[in-house]
């Protein structure tokens, strides 16, 4: 009787000691995961810095690739921008949907009084690019006679590329200087 009452509090004291390391190992990876990795919004600076500098480098009739895997659920964008919104107007008989363009660009660049931006953006608004850069995003001058983003795909309007995109379908951004306008596009 005497062997049986030693084994309980024994076992307890190593299901205790056990719990507890695997609690330890748990929270330093955790905390090596914080240190390690930087967030979105330090990624989206880092490669802003870069791809500055790439279009302010660039040459007339110049292209630079540019490979861009983070920060994944983000979107570039260039401004000003004219893009295409829905809007729902509902009375006693119909509920039509009117779509309208606006053109705009992110208050950072409104403040700095920049004639065109490229940014890279949170993408959360469900297609709002506008609001997004508002929201969480880092903007760059750029120094040219205009700036067009998928120039090939669509000629009027500018759309966002995303992150995701470039990554899942294994292409790069491709930046070009033609008769003094930045083009942005996803290439490879």
């Amino acid at each position: 009787m005497k062997k049986k009452a030693i084994l309980v509090p024994e076992s307890m004291k190593l299901i205790i000691g056990v719990l507890v390391i695997l609690m330890l190992f748990y929270l330093g990876f955790k905390l090596y995961g914080l240190l390690t990795e930087k967030s979105g919004i330090e990624q989206a600076r880092a490669h802003m810095e870069k791809i500055s500098s790439i279009v302010s480098n660039l040459k007339e009739g110049e292209s630079v690739d540019y490979i861009l895997l983070n920060p994944n659920g983000w979107h570039i964008s260039v401004w000003p921008v004219k893009y295409e919104r829905e809007m729902r107007s509902y009375d006693d008989k119909t509920s039509d949907v009117t779509t309208y363009f606006i053109e705009g660009k992110p208050k950072e660049c409104e403040n700095r009084n920049w004639n065109f931006c490229i940014c890279l953006c949170e993408a959360k608004s469900n297609g709002d690019i506008l609001k997004d850069c508002n929201s969480l995003g880092v903007c760059k001058e750029v120094k040219s006679s205009g700036v067009k983003i998928n120039p090939e795909i669509d000629k009027e309007m500018n759309k966002e590329i995303f992150v995701s995109s470039l990554i899942n379908e294994k292409k790069y951004l491709r930046f070009s200087l033609k008769n003094g306008r930045l083009e942005v596009s996803g290439g490879g």
